[in-house]
């Protein structure tokens, strides 16, 4: 691959590379995690946005590692604005999904099947970026199906956190103030107007494309159930050929509601356990059928 980056050797004899990638005047961060031996496949990791992000990037790069270690690559990157790319942040899902495409790009010269994982609104970031790749598996964790509904929880949970620290009531919400002045505050991160719109033409469901593709779908909540937003979609996704997995994982994870959660500090461990294994195994079953 034509990446420049500073390559460290792990124990196991992976390897992980970390450097730039794309425009000079706004260059993606990336981190490149190679197994031993030339890969049988590789995987696109799109990463959730704002305070979601800190929240899963253990998770994340304790799958790209493991997936490594099964002789499959994978391609963590931080879109143009955000982490520790260049550019201006806050930036759209257009831009994320362009990123997205310059990184799938580079994982192309390998000419091995390709997989992406997607969590949160970067599931439809890495639906967007895959729609042109018939029958590539994804994988999405906790997948925003709703744009729209996706932010209105986003600004609930600013609300619920401004009145636990006495410091909400009586000013205006923040889908007011993001009416009026173009860009909210949420758990310390910009939410802009033109973020929001941008999400909004960018549901899950068309952007998917019309060939089947095997999908994996994780949902983290304490009810032990899918949300219903979900199961129809499922239901939508099947009805078009595309074969579909649920999961759900038993815990209450609430990523906006500050660095401590809803009920205090929150510990992804747990989590990890279950979800890392069924989506190595996922990614690595239905890339190794696609190459053979």
């Amino acid at each position: 691959m034509e990446l420049q980056g500073s390559r460290r050797l792990e124990p196991d004899g992976t390897s992980t590379t970390v450097g730039f990638f794309g425009d000079p005047a706004g260059r993606c961060f990336f981190a490149l995690h190679q197994p031993a031996a030339p890969p049988a496949a590789a995987v696109l990791i799109c990463q959730p946005i704002c305070a979601e992000g800190p929240r899963n990037y253990r998770r994340e790069v304790d799958l790209a590692r493991s997936l490594a270690g099964g002789g499959i690559a994978a391609f963590r990157f931080h879109y143009r604005g955000s982490g520790q790319s260049e550019g201006t942040a806050p930036g759209t899902i257009d831009g994320m999904v362009a990123d997205a495409r310059a990184a799938l790009q580079h994982l192309g010269s390998y000419h091995v099947p390709i997989g992406l994982l997607g969590t949160g609104l970067g599931a439809n970031v890495a639906a967007a970026a895959a729609a042109d790749m018939p029958g590539a598996p994804i994988a999405m964790w906790e997948p925003a199906v709703d744009p729209g509904r996706y932010f209105k929880d986003v600004f609930r949970a600013r609300v619920i956190t401004d009145l636990k620290s006495g410091a909400g009531g009586g000013g205006p919400s923040p889908a007011r103030v993001l009416q009026t002045e173009g860009l909210v505050d949420v758990a310390g991160y910009p939410i802009t107007t033109e973020l929001v719109e941008s999400a909004a033409r960018h549901p899950l469901s068309p952007d998917l494309g019309e060939h089947p593709r095997p999908m994996l779908v994780i949902e983290m909540n304490a009810r032990g159930r899918p949300r219903e937003s979900v199961v129809e979609l499922a239901r939508r996704w099947e009805s078009a050929g595309h074969d579909v997995r649920l999961e759900v994982v038993e815990v209450d994870e609430s990523w906006w509601f500050g660095a401590s959660g809803r009920g205090g500090t929150i510990d992804t461990t747990a989590t990890a356990t279950e979800m890392l294994p069924i989506t190595a195994d996922f990614l690595t079953a239905h890339l190794t059928s696609a190459r053979a």
